[in-house]
């Protein structure tokens, strides 16, 4: 009796176990192009995010023994984006920046060491933004939850105007509704290849934020992938994919194959 009940006692613990690594990791996604894109066709969306979210995942699985899937979110603001990952409704995430509110409820794991960013002004505007402050007393389009680098987002002297998309804040710039855009600097080079007739529209100013910002990926503290066993096998599956130069080298593969003509 007693073997057999230490028989079952290890089935149930193996069980458990299977059952752990058998679970899916929920991912909110805003259509972001090219870091998150939904195709036409309805299918899972790619882009430069969604590629080191697999290849990451991918890892874990191999390096641990886990069986963990993705599972992706329709297209979704990113501010809501942010609030399941705060609830734990969602799991993982990606293409987040560092900022004191965001560690309050994610792990944050860096995987790239920095995100440019650039400012956009009408092509006939003559005006010149060489220093950030510049920037002070005017209008700047950005997107509804991104944020930039502390120095911009801080400031309160440089007033932000908020819509869903780039394409939006480009609008409103056109229609001389704000005084510029700001941008990362690989999402201003797909609009240009995108649409170059409206892109013509717009000129890139002087002044870009290039000093180090690193970019993540955040597990929710308040989901069950916050567990520590798993928070050590993403830290490590990351921190050895910079090593190898790995994550670079997904990115600039992305980028090599990666199509406009396939961007909604």
């Amino acid at each position: 009796m007693r073997i057999h009940a230490v028989i079952i006692s290890l089935i149930l613990i193996w069980a458990g176990l299977a059952a752990a690594e058998d679970r899916t990791v929920l991912v909110p996604v805003d259509n972001f192009p090219p870091f998150q894109i939904f195709p036409h066709d309805g299918g899972e969306p790619y882009g430069e995010v969604m590629s080191v979210l697999r290849a990451v995942v991918r890892k874990v699985n191999l390096d641990n023994g886990y069986r963990l899937g993705l599972a992706f979110t329709p297209d979704t603001p990113f501010k809501r984006c942010l609030l399941m990952m705060k609830t734990g409704r969602a799991q993982l995430i990606g293409g987040i920046q560092d900022k004191a509110d965001r560690r309050d409820y994610m792990v944050l794991i860096p995987y790239k060491p920095n995100s440019n960013k650039i400012f956009l002004l009408r092509t006939g505007d003559s005006g010149k933004i060489r220093y950030l402050s510049d920037l002070e007393g005017k209008i700047v389009g950005t997107v509804l939850g991104y944020t930039y680098f502390k120095e911009f987002d801080k400031n309160p002297r440089i007033e932000k105007s908020t819509a869903r998309h780039i394409e939006l804040s480009l609008k409103k710039l056109d229609a001389g509704r704000i005084d510029a855009v700001i941008c990362p600097e690989n999402q201003w080079q797909v609009l240009k290849t995108e649409n170059p007739d409206f892109a013509s529209r717009f000129r890139v100013a002087a002044y870009r934020y290039d000093r180090s910002n690193p970019v993540n990926i955040g597990i929710s503290k308040n989901s069950w992938l916050s567990a520590p066993e798993y928070i050590r096998a993403f830290e490590a599956a990351v921190g050895e994919m910079n090593r190898s130069g790995e994550i670079v080298k997904l990115i600039a593969e992305f980028y090599r194959t990666y199509s406009h003509k396939e961007t909604p």
